[in-house]
């Protein structure tokens, strides 16, 4: 989910904010715009127009729920992606915006049945990803997830990505694990660290500078959880050379984001030290704090979390979500797509 709604960006690109994607922007007509061009500069705007360019089919399993049937209404209009809802039955207003929509019936099954059948969908290649979590829990999204798409070999984590809207540049980080492994082994911390490489590449088009997080700096101290971090990367080094170029640590957060502080304490002998722009936890204590702390100390808006490390993209949304959390999801949806 985005934990804060996406008004704030659209205010300030000055786009009418009572429909925050298909509104006016300006004088012109929403027809004529796409989603990257009434947000040239911004994350949202890159990952909004970046999943346009590939019009994969996302769909939605949550028919039942008004939030849901706007958001896939909107989706479809930009351009953001295709669409198929999964509904109780026959919809006018989807059917309207060219949505594909599939009626199972009311059953009192229905919330399960409609789960199932879009993990089928995509499983068979009919679709490109899921969307699911405004109706039901994250433990029935995530155990579905794993039941269908569990990528061999591979744990699955999450990460969230955390914007300064207060900057003009609008400064990123993407934050690893943050929701799903609690205590991750050494073999889980390099999953994690790959997989986010991968998720930071499909989303942006470019490398990220990855940190490996602990409360120790290049050997300043030593515990258990020091020296899991430790062997992550130098698992990472010798079995994922073609990646191992992106990452450095151990460090500590204010060696990985500062760069007075990297050279202070004379680490800044590579491209990672004090420009991180990716962060892998020790611990899902360590990580899910620290996400909210960015967010609610820091003013960072926080968009996730995002499922990785499956063989194909399904979104964990809070029950709480907004429409605009939903568009956001089924756009980063379609650019972890294959």
């Amino acid at each position: 989910m985005v934990p804060r709604s996406l008004l704030a960006r659209t205010r300030r690109c000055g786009c009418a904010p009572a429909f925050v994607l298909g509104a006016r922007f300006c004088s012109a007509s929403a027809s004529t715009l796409t989603p990257s061009s009434r947000f040239p500069d911004s994350v949202l705007g890159k990952i909004l127009g970046r999943a346009a360019g590939r019009q994969r089919r996302i769909v939605f399993p949550e028919g039942n729920d008004q939030r849901v049937i706007d958001a896939a209404v909107r989706v479809k209009q930009e351009g953001i992606a295709e669409v198929t809802v999964i509904s109780p039955g026959e919809n006018s207003m989807l059917r309207k915006a060219g949505v594909c929509v599939e009626a199972l019936g009311s059953s009192g099954s229905f919330d399960a049945d409609a789960l199932e059948r879009a993990h089928e969908l995509v499983g068979k290649g009919d679709a490109d990803g899921v969307v699911s979590g405004a109706v039901h829990t994250s433990g029935n999204v995530i155990r579905k997830s794993i039941q269908h798409f569990r990528k061999k070999g591979v744990s699955l984590s999450s990460f969230f990505l955390m914007v300064d809207e207060k900057d003009a540049n609008e400064k990123m980080y993407m934050f690893a694990d943050c929701s799903v492994l609690v205590e991750p082994t050494s073999e889980q911390l390099v999953d994690i660290t790959v997989e986010s490489i991968k998720s930071y590449r499909l989303l942006f088009g470019r490398d990220p500078k990855v940190a490996m997080l602990s409360f120790s700096t290049k050997g300043s101290a030593d515990a258990p959880s020091v020296r899991r971090v430790r062997a992550a990367l130098e698992a990472i080094r010798a079995e994922h050379p073609d990646v191992a170029h992106l990452v450095d640590g151990e460090f500590q957060a204010d060696v990985a984001t500062c760069i007075d502080v990297a050279k202070h304490k004379k680490c800044d002998n590579g491209n990672v030290a004090g420009n991180a722009d990716v962060l892998i936890f020790p611990s899902l204590d360590s990580g899910n704090i620290a996400y909210k702390l960015t967010e609610r100390l820091g003013g960072y808006t926080a968009i996730g979390p995002v499922l990785q490390g499956l063989d194909k993209p399904c979104s964990d949304l809070s029950r709480g979500c907004s429409v605009e959390d939903i568009i956001c999801a089924a756009a980063i949806a379609s650019l972890q797509s294959q």
